[in-house]
């Protein structure tokens, strides 16, 4: 450490007053008797140049890029800067906390420093601790905030078909009206069937769910019929009650599974690349110091991971890492889970309302490490308790593990169920077994709601990727099932055996086969080989050839879809077996609704069909019509200006109708969508304010996106008193009923906006108020229009009295 007799930056800030003491042949003695705040008269130019030789003493500092409010001691010991210990401690640096004295900057560990003489400013760069730039989040939310602009709307989705037959003409559909308001959703589903089966009705009621979804946490509540939601042993039933659960799809910028990270140091700032796969990506600009790599983004299964940086050298340095990614599992710390309380909906699709027995389950898992996510869960109700536990875990970086356990009571039987299995996906190969064993008396809520009893299963695949053009696939499946006296009928054992091959054969030509055997009461062989062939940007073809159960047929196609509004889709289809069948489809799409047509004969029958599919929307007070169900909308209002050409995310969107309205459909919900307007295509009669507006559409409803939009057209008017004069200079008008505020200028003259729809200008004074009715104003005329104000005194109200009828006299 070193210690300085006297503060060097006095002596540095003296030397340039010294040497104009001795220019100018002034006495420093007097200076100093007459200003107190003088220099010492004892300091020379060679005392300066010493002192200044010393080091700079007191001076500012920037810490990263942040200055810092105090000024820190400096000083040169033996031709190396230097800074004081209690500076460098208050400046955030790494030094012992016991230090004293000056310490040399170099012996300090920071990245860099500079000192800028000319302004007195030192600037330190400090080894990055995995922050800032050196926080590298691959998966980072970039879709940034947006403002939720919910708007009232009632949405009916619609499919409608008509079938015509030897039997006759028959009708059926399904109307699907909800009412939405943001993450509020109310709604339904019923079905029409014009010739349903003996005892049922023609209208039939499917579903009615209340919906409230919490983005920022993550979670949906549902009221009415659901699905309950479950762990893959749990069994899904439906019912009517009430769920809480999570819904990771309403949180984008939540990584929900265990991704690859990497850290490290760095001495120099340097580049960083990525390899995922053998494929080498760039990862940005990296400052020295500790660096972390987080959520890198990879596929499914098994893979390896490298990062690439630079040494002071300007050496690639290389880390790898085996990795095995898995959906199957949570990232630490996430939990997820749902709750379901209900009574079982059975006949779902023949009756309307067939509510039985009230049952509850839940289920709740949690990830406890990158490698580790365990969950348990439980179903009660119907006499029967069924509880258990499960987890899933990565294997040495190359497979996945899972398992589950469960137990269920009942009054007449006690038993469980074992769920385990091992999968190992990746480029090369990729195999998987699971084996699901419940106990002669294991029971659950599905079977005693009446579904079958579960099944004992033994599964197993293996595929191969031969080449990038060739994969094959083997897969084996035993099943064996309890004697069920409510399906006696169901076959008790089930053998499966298949193997499918898909090859690319040229860029436009896909060759794919499929042979299996199966056996349960008797054994049964199918083969299967056919082509799909690319025949342009929307049209290809298909054919195959099939042999089943010693039955031999043939299949081609040949087929257009109908993408996007304006296209025209078709099929052709041919099937020669021992029921041959000829069928086409005409299709189109419209901004309003789908269409189809279709016409089948199949051996020796014919029958025809058509159908309509959309959706009906009410928004605004605005009825709007589209081609396609379930999808999120937004509706731009640009004031009451029509032919307004509206972008989203800097693409053009459509243009506003006459009352200054667009409905834009295919929006990613959840997502900020960015709206605004294309200038150069402004009509000349409009105005734009703020235009820029940046929205999140919740999913299935519709969001107002208002963009700041009036109608202009400069117009002058002279405004007259009730004598026939110009009103005065500065005079403050409204117009009614926007409420805009004019000022007349010299002549009693207004620049007045003739498209605003106003009708009259009103102005209060002293004695009483104004009413001018703005005149006719026709863009043809050249004469200057002129409006005379309607003045009336003002009358103050005085209660006088009441009298016998109640009525109040009031005088001026």
């Amino acid at each position: 450490m070193f210690r300085r007799p006297t503060p060097a930056a006095k002596a540095f800030l003296a030397l340039p007053f010294a040497f104009a003491a001795l220019i100018s042949g002034q006495n420093p003695a007097s200076a100093q008797a007459s200003d107190p705040f003088a220099l010492p008269t004892d300091l020379s130019i060679n005392d300066a140049r010493a002192r200044e030789a010393d080091g700079p003493g007191l001076s500012a500092a920037k810490v990263d890029g942040r200055s810092l409010v105090r000024m820190v001691d400096l000083l040169w010991v033996d031709g190396d800067l230097a800074i004081k210990a209690e500076s460098a401690q208050m400046a955030g640096l790494p030094i012992d906390p016991s230090a004293t004295g000056y310490i040399k900057l170099k012996d300090i560990e920071i990245a860099n420093w500079t000192f800028d003489k000319l302004s007195q400013q030192l600037s330190i760069t400090k080894f990055r601790d995995g922050d800032g730039a050196n926080d590298v989040n691959m998966a980072r939310f970039t879709g940034g905030t947006g403002e939720r602009s919910p708007l009232p709307a009632m949405l009916i989705d619609y499919n409608l078909n008509a079938t015509v037959t030897g039997d006759g003409v028959s009708a059926a559909g399904v109307v699907a009206p909800r009412l939405v308001y943001g993450n509020i959703q109310a709604g339904g589903a019923m079905q029409f069937v014009s010739n349903p089966a003996p005892g049922r009705s023609k209208i039939r009621r499917l579903d009615t769910t209340v919906t409230f979804a919490m983005p920022d946490k993550g979670l949906v509540t549902r009221v009415g019929d659901t699905i309950t939601a479950g762990t893959q042993s749990q069994r899904p039933l439906r019912i009517g009650g009430l769920q809480i659960g999570t819904d990771f799809a309403l949180r984008p910028d939540l990584v929900t599974n265990p991704l690859p990270a990497f850290e490290g140091n760095v001495a120099v700032p340097t580049g960083l690349d990525l390899i995922v796969n053998d494929r080498r990506f760039t990862g940005g600009e990296i400052e020295a110091g500790r660096f972390q790599v987080r959520n890198i983004p990879v596929s499914p299964g098994r893979g390896e991971v490298s990062v690439i940086v630079r040494d002071e050298l300007g050496r690639e340095v290389v880390q790898s890492a085996r990795i095995y990614v898995s959906r199957e599992l949570l990232a630490p710390g996430l939990w997820e889970g749902a709750a379901n309380i209900g009574y079982v909906r059975r006949r779902f699709g023949q009756v309307s309302n067939d509510y039985r027995d009230l049952t509850s389950t839940f289920f709740l898992r949690r990830g406890f490490s990158k490698s580790l996510s365990f969950g348990v869960s439980g179903e009660v109700g119907i006499g029967v308790k069924n509880f258990g536990a499960q987890a899933e875990m990565t294997l040495f970086d190359r497979a996945l593990a899972f398992s589950e356990v469960r137990f269920s009571k009942t009054a007449e039987n006690n038993g469980f169920l074992l769920r385990g299995g091992l999968e190992s996906a990746g480029p090369g190969f990729s195999v998987r077994a699971e084996a699901i064993v419940p106990s002669s008396g294991y029971r659950d809520l599905a079977a005693q709601a009446g579904d079958p009893l579960p099944a004992k299963q033994f599964n197993g695949s293996i595929s191969f990727d031969l080449r990038d053009t060739l994969k094959v696939q083997l897969t084996a499946s035993r099943q064996r099932r309890q004697f069920d006296p409510r399906y006696p009928r169901q076959a008790l054992k089930l053998d499966l055996v298949r193997a499918s091959i898909q090859a690319k054969l040229t860029e436009r030509i896909d060759f794919y086969s499929d042979f299996s055997y199966r056996t349960g009461s008797q054994g049964n062989f199918s083969a299967m080989v056919g082509v799909n062939i690319q025949l342009g940007r929307k049209r290809a073809a298909q054919a195959s050839l099939t042999r089943n159960g010693g039955q031999n047929s043939a299949q081609a196609a040949f087929f257009r879809p109908d993408a996007e509004v304006g296209d025209i889709g078709y099929m052709i289809e041919g099937l020669a077996a021992d029921r041959p069948r000829l069928a086409g489809r005409l299709s189109t799409r419209t901004r309003h609704t789908r269409l189809e047509a279709e016409a089948e004969y199949n051996a020796g029958s014919l029958a025809a069909r058509a159908s309509a599919r959309g959706t009906l929307i009410f928004a605004g007070n605005t009825f709007y019509a589209r081609n396609q169900t379930g999808g999120s909308y937004a509706l731009v209002r640009t004031g009451k200006v029509g032919g307004i050409t509206v972008t989203r995310e800097n693409r053009d969107a459509g243009v506003t109708d006459s009352k200054g309205r667009l409905l834009v459909e295919d929006l990613t919900p959840l997502v900020p969508v960015q709206f605004d307007l294309d200038p150069d295509k402004l009509p000349f009669d409009a105005v734009a304010r703020s235009t820029y507006r940046r929205v999140v559409v919740s999913r299935g409803a519709v969001a107002a996106v208002n963009l700041d939009v009036a109608a202009y057209r400069s117009q002058l008017i002279k405004l007259l008193d009730s004598s026939g004069k110009p009103l005065p200079v500065g005079t403050n008008l409204v117009a009614q009923p926007s409420g805009k505020d004019y000022m007349v200028a010299f002549d009693g003259l207004i620049d007045f906006n003739a498209l605003s729809g106003d009708r009259t200008l009103t102005l209060g004074h002293a004695g009483g108020s104004c009413e001018i009715v703005l005149p006719d104003m026709g863009e043809d005329s050249f004469d200057l229009p002129e409006a005379q104000a309607d003045c009336t005194p003002l009358t103050i109200a005085q209660t006088r009295g009441e009298n016998e009828g109640g009525a109040t006299e009031g005088g001026p």
